[in-house]
């Protein structure tokens, strides 16, 4: 094996370990994202209907954004949404 192709094996391997990285780090944050959402969804999905229970109509609706808010802002986003709602009820 010549230097140039010693190179040239050198730098596809360490390619290769590159793109294994970033691909690792954008699955974990998608991952990450997703069981957020579904774990929002449900909090939400459990607060309305104790709220409703106790004669409030003040619930979330259930649809992409307010799923995206969640996923994004995890705990903050959660309350953030029931933050505004209470607030437009005053």
């Amino acid at each position: 094996m010549n230097t140039e192709t010693g190179m040239l094996l050198m730098i596809f391997i360490c390619g290769i370990v590159l793109v294994i990285v970033l691909f690792k780090s954008k699955i974990e944050f998608i991952i990450n994202m997703v069981l957020r959402m579904m774990m929002g969804t449900v909090g939400v999905y459990f607060v309305n209907s104790i709220l409703l229970s106790q004669g409030l109509e003040c619930g979330i609706g259930i649809n992409i954004v307010t799923m995206m808010t969640m996923g994004t802002l995890g705990l903050p986003g959660f309350l953030l949404l029931y933050g505004m709602v209470f607030y437009k009820m005053l």
